[in-house]
């Protein structure tokens, strides 16, 4: 991976080095742009998995996995841990219209959820999702769309979602 490190007068981080079991970063969503349709999304109905765009995923958590098919990756496998997850995802739409989805653990919906698009109301939550998951044994993390109204095909949302879109998880120890 060809990840940058902040250095200040000369000095690199050595924080990555001090990281133990059950801490750590994946960060999925920095590099590249590709056409959605790339993607094997299905589309935008509830319940749908969303993909994030990334050539050079960041995967910092020991015995973690990314589900990645040309670097696009619908599916985070962590093992157990304390861990905070947040989700932003980019879209286009037809018209006037809203997107909403949630962090799904083992396709179990969690109940922040993340919104954009002209039709959001203050009511339906910001445009980051998140949770925080203690899992006593591995898990599959997925974003799952909640509802869709106005939303282009997959087929036309061209590069927004790789270009805006990312996945973070952090552990936690």
């Amino acid at each position: 991976m060809s990840h940058q490190l902040m250095s200040l007068n000369g000095n690199t981080s050595d924080r990555l080095s001090a990281l133990t079991a059950g801490e750590g970063v994946i960060f999925v969503g920095a590099n590249g742009s590709d056409n959605y349709d790339q993607s094997s999304a299905s589309g935008f109905t509830a319940g749908s998995k969303l993909f994030f765009y990334d050539t050079d995923p960041f995967l910092g958590i020991t015995g973690a996995s990314l589900n990645t098919s040309s670097g696009w990756t619908n599916e985070v496998t962590l093992p157990a841990g304390n861990y905070y997850i947040q989700a932003f995802f980019g879209a286009t739409f037809s018209s006037s219209g809203g997107l909403t989805y949630k962090i799904s653990i083992d396709n179990v919906a969690q109940l922040n959820q993340g919104s954009v698009g002209g039709t959001v109301g203050s009511n339906d939550g910001g445009p980051i999702c998140s949770t925080y998951a203690e899992l006593s044994s591995s898990a599959v993390i997925t974003v799952t769309v909640s509802a869709a109204t106005n939303v282009e095909s997959v087929a036309n949302q061209s590069t927004t979602p790789s270009k805006e879109s990312w996945l973070m998880i952090r552990g936690i120890a």
